[in-house]
């Protein structure tokens, strides 16, 4: 930066001024964003916190398994086949979907692009009539529900079973508590005479020979 503030300045330039014959161009410098990683250039680093993939293949695999009570009270499970069958797939889209929809309006998919527009000679585009809609091959969303939502729709149920009897298993943290207490005044000298002398009566195990 300094360097080109030396030759700018050498030619006339003045700080604050912009750049150009007229001083009508940018006053402030561009600054260099460094990438230290492979991923192309437009891509949406929060996608992977934001799509929750692993959800929405288990509850499509869940959907997938069909369960039949016969008549004389077996029961039955079997899965769904062909296109109701499940399709487990991190991305954003379904395979077979754009497959099914790129058959339908003539080829407009090359390999990962789509074609949507048309560039002409001038330099203007022109869309495509028989374009493959995003959302036409999108799948499904998941709506994860917080913490609070979750303890709600549960009823104020958890897998601890002593919880709604009111029992909190704050035993073993009151423990922890009265431990980390005595150790703190053990180490600042201010230990009290019943702690000094349940510790003496602690009787010491003897190592083997």
């Amino acid at each position: 930066m300094d360097f080109a503030k030396k030759i700018l300045s050498k030619y006339g330039w003045k700080e604050g001024d912009g750049l150009g014959k007229n001083n009508t161009g940018i006053a402030a410098p561009l600054k260099a964003s460094l990438k230290f990683d492979n991923a192309g250039l437009g891509v949406d680093r929060a996608k992977e916190f934001n799509d929750h993939w692993w959800e929405r293949c288990f509850n499509e695999a869940a959907n997938n398994v069909e369960v039949q009570v016969q008549t004389d009270g077996h029961v039955k499970t079997g899965r769904k086949e062909g296109e109701d069958a499940v399709e487990i797939s991190t991305k954003g889209y379904s395979a077979r979907k754009l497959n099914k929809a790129n058959k339908e309006v003539g080829g407009t998919v090359y390999e990962n692009f789509m074609q949507t527009t048309l560039l002409t000679q001038n330099g203007g585009e022109v869309e495509t009539v028989q374009a493959i809609k995003v959302e036409d091959i999108a799948v499904s969303k998941v709506n994860v529900l917080t913490d609070e939502e979750l303890f709600k729709a549960c009823g104020g149920r958890t897998a601890h079973k002593g919880a709604r009897h009111g029992l909190k298993l704050s035993g073993k943290l009151a423990r922890l508590e009265q431990q980390e207490q005595e150790m703190l005044e053990k180490l600042q000298g201010k230990q009290t005479p019943a702690v000094e002398a349940e510790l003496k009566e602690t009787p010491k195990k003897k190592k083997k020979q």
